[in-house]
């Protein structure tokens, strides 16, 4: 599986993203190397944990939340 600074690379050299490979980037980026999301099911199954999983720690950051991640 390709490494996240590897697509941003690609991100910053093509000036766009598949669905797939923005996918793949949040998941590097949110997911300890180490740790895992689900037992069973595919990417579709892991973006909406991921999403669930973020949406709760930013109901309890909401201030950090938009100091830090807003992008805008």
């Amino acid at each position: 599986m390709q490494d996240y600074k590897d697509i941003l690379e690609k991100a910053y050299n093509q000036g766009w993203l598949s669905g797939s490979d923005f996918s793949v980037l949040i998941h590097k980026m949110t997911i300890s190397e180490d740790g895992y999301v689900l037992d069973t099911g595919n990417f579709e199954n892991v973006n909406a944990e991921v999403a669930l999983r973020l949406a709760e720690k930013i109901k309890k950051h909401p201030i950090l939340w938009k100091m830090f991640f807003m992008v805008a």
